[in-house]
């Protein structure tokens, strides 16, 4: 996948389809670990922005990122089992008073109907 990626770029749905473009996202996110997360996760961005690759993607690789370098995620899309009780939870956010609006800016649905139907709660406030 990564001479792929060097070679041609991050694979475009209008050249490879969507199911082989989703699975260039499966491998760099589930097997290739951080540091070519890191290395890619540009490429997937201009990719989205030109309609090449889905923003869902993106938000899921870039939180995936940030939780290992920083601890919080920015757009709620990474959840872990608690330890003591063993529920699953939402892994802590970045500024989670504007987790819907940066959301909302890269095309996601909002996150808390989605938290509020798992039984998680998030009572933060929501800011534009």
């Amino acid at each position: 996948m990564q001479s792929i990626i060097s070679k041609y770029g991050w694979p475009k749905k209008s050249e490879v389809g969507e199911l082989a473009a989703k699975s260039c996202f499966y491998v760099v996110q589930h097997s290739l670990g951080e540091k070519a997360r890191k290395k890619y996760l540009p490429k997937l961005k201009r990719a989205c922005r030109k309609k090449e690759a889905d923003w869902s993607d993106y938000a899921a690789m870039y939180d995936h990122l940030a939780l290992a370098e920083t601890g919080y995620q920015r757009y709620g899309t990474q959840f872990h089992r608690d330890g003591f009780n063993g529920k699953i939870e939402l892994s802590p956010l970045e500024n989670p008073e504007f987790v819907e609006k940066r959301r909302r800016e890269i095309g996601l649905p909002p996150l808390i109907p989605v938290l509020e139907k798992q039984g998680i709660p998030l009572n933060v406030p929501q800011q534009d």
